[in-house]
């Protein structure tokens, strides 16, 4: 989707002062990558720059002579540059790290630019490697300091979220960032830096660029007369608002063609309404409604920024932010909550699942968890959970969570012993700690019972800990195995740990054994617990979807269970085709078994 840039901007017409076709540049000048080059009227940032034209003199280069620009007599509150300087390998003591070339170096005198005014006043400002400029070769975290990417960040969807809408997605691991950054973006990595002007009251006649220790290109020059500064989008806010007519949502209830101009949208969803009764009352779950005429839309952006909404192959709706046709603003989570959960008889911390929304339906995730939960298979492989369109996180007891001023919804449980929390408070700018107490109702525990959970995969041994204290099962059983050519928790296994024993640190109460399920895709699929020792192989056999093409089928069901038993394990048949008689003789042969003592 293809939006006009900002109209709050003036680019100059730099091609008097042009001194270098930028496809004659090399050694050091070079771009990293020769494509992408962008030429005539063009946009960065949604800010509008007028850059040379191919075939001719298109850059300012800055080598041994000053260059002056002719500023038109225009006022301006910022100047701002597109422009970069050579790369420069960084040097650090001989015999380390030798040969890094990052762009890491700063502080280097590259040039000055100096604003003449018509009333005969100038004001220099000097331009200092890797703070208001940089070069286009640099490694990560090497960002100028005072200068931006002249491109937006991007922003994506997942793998399998791709894959549903029918487009080609980035993969997998890359897929989970759910963005990339502006400085990878380009061919030409650019700069931009916005120069403030010390007298925004006084025409600007020229603009003297005088080059010091370093050359230097200046790409495109543009003025704006902006209050605020023209490169601080400042922090996530969301807004809502109706769709316009003829406007669907896609096939996650995501909106696909908006944009905003000086800024990135995030994210732009369906709202979820809960009703606040309901959610008051004593019902066993609570789920809200799905609103496809109503988004939340996260976005980053300049409070001057107007946000885009296609409404056809060449219309939009525009929208200032929030403001005009119906945008609404969503109170901004920007009030750090410390959040205590504890067991109301000891007043000990416990962990639990926690879901925490805001009063547009806005899920409020803790810091250090997604807002957007990932419920893929082999993708959820975090501290999460989702339930219906409810998303929850599981928290060990304390958590801080960025909260809006006002009314925020909560909803805590622990398993089926303890009372859960399902009720809302109120957010005001001294909030700091909150704390809330479970009661246990139920006490299966000290009359003996045990709660387990005998088939979970991919998570990591101390998550699948957290999510069993914060379900309230005892006994976790995290299953290593092999899906085709894919091993899970393999290198988890080592026949002799468990998690959260009382031996090695933990309290004895919640415990997680790795163990492994054996499937084949005949007679189905076997789970073998807390067995010592070696791994009982082959994990899968058989062929595909369970083990790999071309393998054998090695063994029988009634071998793994006979070899489970003999290391001192339990047996669980999980899944089994149907008719499920094909079961009856592994059974027979190991539920009379004795394991060794």
């Amino acid at each position: 989707m293809k939006i006009p840039p900002s109209d709050l901007f003036a680019p100059l017409v730099l091609d008097a002062a042009f001194n270098t076709d930028r496809d004659q540049l090399d050694g050091s000048l070079t771009p990293l990558k020769d494509t992408g080059k962008a030429f005539g009227a063009q946009d960065f940032l949604g800010i509008p720059f007028i850059l040379g034209q191919q075939g001719a003199d298109n850059v300012v280069l800055l080598d041994k002579d000053p260059v002056t620009l002719d500023a038109g007599s225009a006022q301006a509150s910022y100047i701002l540059f597109l422009h970069r300087v050579e790369d420069r390998p960084t040097k650090y003591q001989e015999g380390f790290a030798e040969g890094a070339q990052d762009g890491n170096q700063l502080g280097d005198h590259v040039a000055d630019y100096a604003l003449h005014y018509q009333n005969g006043e100038t004001a220099s400002v000097p331009m200092l490697r890797r703070f208001t400029i940089q070069q286009s070769h640099i490694g990560w975290g090497a960002s100028a300091f005072a200068a931006m990417p002249a491109m937006k960040p991007v922003v994506f969807l997942t793998n399998t979220e791709n894959n549903r809408l029918g487009n080609k997605g980035h993969d997998y691991g890359r897929g989970e960032t759910r963005h990339g950054s502006p400085r990878d973006s380009m061919g030409e990595k650019l700069w931009i830096y916005a120069l403030p002007n010390p007298h925004p009251d006084q025409p600007i006649a020229q603009i003297t660029c005088t080059p010091q220790t370093e050359r230097a290109l200046i790409y495109a020059v543009t003025l704006t007369q902006l209050d605020e500064h023209p490169l601080r989008p400042g922090v996530r806010r969301k807004m809502r608002l109706t769709l316009p007519e003829g406007v669907e949502l896609n096939g996650i209830y995501e909106l696909d063609d908006i944009d905003i101009d000086l800024g990135t949208v995030i994210s732009s969803r369906a709202v979820l309404d809960y009703d606040p009764q309901a959610w008051a009352s004593n019902a066993a779950d609570v789920q809200p409604t799905r609103l496809e005429r109503e988004v939340v839309i996260d976005y980053s952006a300049h409070p001057k920024a107007k946000l885009y909404i296609a409404t056809g192959d060449a219309d939009y709706q525009v929208y200032d932010l929030p403001g005009s046709n119906g945008a609404m603003e969503v109170a901004p989570a920007h009030r750090p909550v410390i959040l205590k959960i504890v067991d109301k008889a000891s007043g000990q911390p416990v962990a639990a699942r926690l879901h925490l929304h805001g009063q547009s339906g806005e899920y409020l995730p803790p810091k250090g968890y997604h807002r957007k939960v990932n419920a893929n298979w082999f993708e959820d492989n975090y501290g999460e959970f989702i339930a219906g369109q409810n998303q929850y996180c599981y928290v060990p007891g304390e958590c801080v969570a960025d909260l809006p001023l006002g009314e925020v919804f909560i909803h805590i449980s622990r398993g089926y012993e303890i009372q859960p929390i399902r009720s809302s408070f109120t957010v005001t700018p001294d909030t700091d700690e909150l704390t809330f107490e479970l009661e246990h109702v139920l006490d299966w525990r000290s009359r003996g019972w045990v709660t387990a959970d005998t088939h979970v995969h991919f998570l990591s041994p101390t998550t699948a800990r957290l999510e069993g204290e914060g379900e309230g099962v005892n006994v976790v059983n995290l299953l290593a195995s092999q899906w085709g050519e894919m091993f899970s928790n393999v290198s988890d296994f080592d026949g002799q740990t468990t998690i959260g024993a009382k031996e090695l640190g933990g309290n004895g109460e919640f415990l997680v054994r790795v163990g492994t399920e054996n499937r084949m895709q005949v007679l189905g699929h076997i789970s073998l617990l807390g067995y010592s020792g070696a791994m009982i192989h082959p994990l899968c056999t058989g062929g595909p979807s369970e083990s790999a093409v071309g393998d054998p089928q090695e063994l029988t069901m009634a071998e793994w269970a006979e070899q489970c038993i003999r290391q001192n394990g339990l047996v669980v048949m999980p899944h089994a085709p149907n008719p499920h008689s094909a079961n009856a003789p592994p059974i027979s042969s190991w539920a009379w078994s004795t394991p060794s003592k």
